[in-house]
């Protein structure tokens, strides 16, 4: 039994009281490579929780810690934004952001976006706010504010932009994104390298070796080798 206590201030467990208890976990010991020292740690990390452990001589000790981390980070955020993180438009961009990669309070992060298009209209507040109300199912709202992201955005704004897309899951938008800041910069060897590693994503290998080649062709020294790996492990 793992035994969580208020008092972390007694040496040992010689004037341990039980009232002073916050929680009990059972566990089940396993056996483990020997260990001089008593230490403690934390394996099998992910976004929701880890497995914490006390290990001493041969006994390996685990229990399991987890948190609803988007529940805690939205709330940290909606605290955040009362702050200084509130007086410039980065910081609705991320808060927003962090909502449409992880589908959750949508509608507080459509706001968010607002609150960032009212602080600063550019290409990446703009297609944020896009791409909420397309996940909001509000499609008519969404395709002029998209188009005027595309528009007035910079090469640097559509291509966060795309990128921000993909992480949502929205490859086939990604693609239109980044394909249209090919159009829009036909001489940028970055537009041409995002395109190619978005089909890449979506399996696109043989339109993904045509775009990265494109991009190896107008790079600078210091990008090709990296192309070049890349090209290589597409064409097998």
């Amino acid at each position: 039994t793992v035994i969580f206590s208020s008092n972390s201030t007694s040496w040992g467990s010689f004037t341990y009281n039980e009232e002073e208890d916050v929680l009990r976990v059972k566990v089940q010991p396993q056996g483990a490579e020997f260990a001089e020292w008593l230490g403690y740690g934390f394996e099998d990390l992910g976004a929701n929780g880890a497995t914490a452990y006390l290990h001493w001589e041969k006994v390996k000790v685990p229990f399991r810690v987890e948190a609803n981390t988007p529940e805690l980070v939205m709330a940290n955020a909606a605290n955040e934004l009362r702050s200084q993180a509130g007086f410039q438009w980065q910081g609705w961009v991320t808060a927003a952001t962090y909502a449409l990669q992880n589908n959750v309070h949508l509608e507080q992060a459509a706001q968010w976006a607002e609150q960032a298009v009212q602080r600063q209209e550019n290409g990446r507040t703009l297609g944020l706010q896009a791409l909420l109300l397309f996940r909001l199912g509000r499609g008519e709202e969404a395709e002029p504010v998209m188009a005027k992201a595309l528009e007035s955005g910079t090469e640097a704004e559509v291509n966060l932009l795309g990128y921000a897309v993909m992480g949502a899951g929205e490859t086939e938008k990604a693609l239109e994104i980044f394909a249209s800041n090919v159009r829009k910069h036909p001489e940028s060897w970055n537009c041409y390298d995002s395109l190619g590693e978005a089909q890449a994503a979506n399996g696109q290998t043989k339109e993904a070796i045509k775009n990265y080649a494109k991009a190896r062709e107008l790079a600078p020294e210091a990008q090709q080798g990296r192309i070049d790996s890349v090209l290589a492990k597409l064409r097998g």
